[in-house]
C-alpha cells in the first residue's frame, strides 16, 4: 500500500465522527485532530499530511480506522526512515 492521506480513510470509514475518538493508536497521548474536534474537513493538521503505509501497518488491527496517528508518532517515524540507509 502506498503512502495515504490517513484521515480522510478514517473519516470516511467511520461516517465522519470521531468526537471519542482522540488518541494516537500507536502511542495512547491526545492525537490533536482538529476533525475529531467537529472542526471542518481541510482545517487539521492531518489534512495536509501524508501518513506512509509503513507507518499505518504499525496501528494494532483492533485500532485501525478508529482515530488520527499523533504528529508527534508521523514525525518521529518519516525522521526515522529518513536516517535509514537506502
Amino acid at each position: 500500500m502506498s503512502a495515504i492521506r490517513y484521515n480522510q480513510v478514517i473519516m470516511s470509514e467511520v461516517g465522519g465522527s470521531m468526537a471519542a475518538e482522540t488518541l494516537c493508536p500507536l502511542c495512547g497521548m491526545e492525537n490533536q485532530c482538529g476533525r475529531a474536534a467537529g472542526c471542518p474537513p481541510g482545517s487539521c493538521w492531518c489534512d495536509q499530511s501524508v501518513f506512509p503505509a509503513a507507518l499505518l501497518e504499525q496501528i494494532p488491527l483492533e485500532a485501525r480506522n478508529k482515530a488520527c496517528i499523533c504528529k508527534h508518532c508521523l514525525e518521529r517515524f518519516v525522521a526515522a526512515q529518513a536516517s535509514e540507509p537506502n
